[in-house]
């Protein structure tokens, strides 16, 4: 067996060329590894004060209710002309009209439009509690998920391992590209909250919309595609809340995996 030699620097290697460049890769990786950490507690915090918003509350209406009321009062025109139209259509008998069919409708859209507000809200109400479920709006929680990525105990130091040694550096740089994915993923999501922020105004400003639009066959289609997206931009908070917790959780469960891994690598090289 070659003996190992230690410098004063902590480098430790049979090979000092590959010490020094395994030195240098890993002091490196380090610096840019503690960096996207402190960025990611910077974008965490921003993330928490987003989630932080009742979507479903008054509060965040009241930003669109002017424009929504707009939009209810041009509803209800529609739907008085449309009722004094069946009306005319009625005393003159005009047939096909199909005032049967379109009457029914026309009532309960003239009954729902005044509540479109509420019962959007009542589905973000109910998206805020499946979200309450995963990613709870108390301070550090995002964080404490993200820093599971970052400095869990799956990252705690190879028994026996100096920087410099080949085993230390293999788990340096797989720290290094999983906080890296960490990173622009947390970032991606902050991004994509703030933008539901915005659409979700949008959506609730032009939530008259859809009970127009269901009373005309050839219209229907735009009441499904509101309903449709504003579902799904509903749902983005708790379904991020699943998959940050599901990700923190198998990094976690996994961190044996890694440890195992170097602490047999850094044995192979101490017995070389």
């Amino acid at each position: 067996n070659s003996t190992v030699s230690q410098s004063n620097t902590g480098i430790a290697s049979a090979n000092p060329v590959v010490a020094f460049i395994n030195f240098v890769v890993g002091s490196v990786l380090k610096f840019f590894i503690a960096a996207m950490g402190a960025a990611v507690g910077i974008i965490g915090t921003m993330l928490e004060s987003v989630l932080s918003i009742r979507t479903f509350s008054d509060e965040f209406a009241n930003v669109i209710y002017p424009a929504w009321e707009i939009f209810r009062n041009l509803g209800n025109i529609f739907f008085i002309l449309a009722i004094v139209a069946i009306g005319v259509a009625t005393v003159f008998r005009i047939s096909n009209y199909q005032v049967k069919d379109l009457l029914v409708k026309l009532i309960l859209g003239a009954i729902l439009i005044n509540f479109s507000l509420t019962i959007a809200q009542a589905v973000l109400g109910i998206s805020d509690t499946l979200q309450q479920q995963f990613l709870s709006d108390r301070s550090g929680a995002v964080r404490a998920i993200v820093n599971t990525l970052f400095v869990s105990n799956i990252w705690a130091d190879t028994p026996g391992a100096q920087l410099g040694d080949f085993s230390e550096t293999i788990r340096i740089v797989t720290q290094f590209f999983i906080a890296f994915a960490a990173f622009f993923a947390i970032l991606a999501i902050a991004i994509l909250v703030c933008v539901r922020v915005v659409i979700l105004w949008l959506l609730l400003m032009l939530s008259p919309i859809p009970y127009v639009a269901m009373i005309l066959p050839t219209t229907r289609k735009y009441s499904s595609q509101w309903w449709d997206a504003f579902i799904n931009w509903a749902l983005v908070t708790p379904a991020v809340g699943f998959m940050l917790n599901l990700t923190a959780l198998m990094t976690t469960k996994n961190s044996t995996v890694i440890q195992d891994l170097a602490a047999k690598g850094q044995l192979a090289a101490n017995e070389s």
